[in-house]
């Protein structure tokens, strides 16, 4: 989606061209015996600077959106690559036909898992100590500024 917007948004930023010219106009009204005195040259020389200003506003608003969309795209494509190369990965292991080796890494993932689990364990013990040592030191400072 983020690609298609961004191909939608590149020919918006060429640069437009305006293809109207109030001296021809000008010029098209004098033959034709209709005189406004500059007035209508006025007018449409006002109309397409408006135009502009509006063009570029559109413009600085467009080239916005798209940065963001090529940004969203760069993290699109590194997240698919990760994601195709974890694919490609447990592919490789579930094609193995060595059922020993397949055995041998589950179970040393598991020993991993394992040592890891026990050692957030003791860190969750410790952690539990330490907020009752704290709650019992502010007992006492309490408890010493009372006496």
């Amino acid at each position: 989606m983020a690609k298609d917007s961004a191909k939608i948004i590149s020919p918006l930023l060429e640069e437009d061209q305006i293809l109207f010219n109030p001296e021809d106009a000008q010029r098209l009204f004098e033959e034709a015996g209709v005189l406004f005195k500059g007035q209508v040259k006025k007018d449409f020389q006002q109309l397409i600077a408006f135009n502009r200003a509006i063009t570029d506003e559109r413009r600085g608003y467009l080239q916005e959106e798209r940065g963001e969309i090529e940004a969203e795209l760069k993290c699109v494509s590194a997240e698919l690559g990760a994601l195709g190369k974890k694919r490609s990965d447990m592919l490789s292991f579930l094609s193995e036909t060595d059922v020993f080796g397949k055995f041998r890494q589950v179970s040393d993932e598991m020993v991993t898992l394992r040592a890891d689990i026990t050692s957030l364990e003791r860190q969750r013990g410790f952690l539990h100590r330490l907020q009752e040592l704290r709650t019992d030191i502010r007992a006492l400072t309490e408890s010493r500024g009372h006496l």
